[in-house]
């Protein structure tokens, strides 16, 4: 299920990375290209206007930017995204805080999450440790409950 994400919304969430940053966007498009590698799943992140340095941020293999011009800005273009896909919206979820952006993207029949909760998830994923591959050779009690006792 591909995700679009308002960009700029989701920032001051993300620990970290502050608005004001001259290359937030940047650091967020690093931040959710390793969370949507590990999740293997695809996201769209939608933003006002340019980078100071252009529009060159991304894409890779999962995660793509939008830099939305006036008259347009990154709310009505993820709108205008989810509306054009008529009954597909519901293979999409919408990351936002935006009241407005949340009502229509749930009247297109999309799936929503706030900002706040997806930062809570990039976050958890982060900071979820993995358990160790195997354990030591001398690890007998393993051994012995991996392949069982043989007599």
């Amino acid at each position: 299920m591909p995700f679009l994400i308002d960009g700029h919304n989701l920032i001051p969430h993300i620990k970290g990375i502050m608005l004001k940053d001259i290359d937030d966007e940047k650091e967020l498009f690093l931040i959710l290209s390793e969370y949507f590698k590990r999740i293997r799943k695809k996201a769209i992140v939608f933003f006002d206007r340019g980078t100071p340095a252009g529009n060159s941020i991304g894409p890779d293999a999962f995660v793509k930017t939008r830099f939305v011009k006036p008259p347009l800005d990154a709310d009505r273009a993820i709108i205008q995204f989810i509306s054009a896909k008529k009954k597909a919206a519901k293979n999409y979820t919408v990351v936002s805080s935006d009241l407005d952006i949340i009502a229509k993207a749930s009247k297109s029949g999309a799936r929503t999450i706030s900002s706040r909760e997806f930062a809570a998830l990039i976050e958890e994923r982060k900071t979820k440790k993995e358990e160790p591959k195997s354990p030591p050779d001398n690890d007998i009690e393993y051994w012995i409950k991996k392949f069982g006792e043989k007599s």
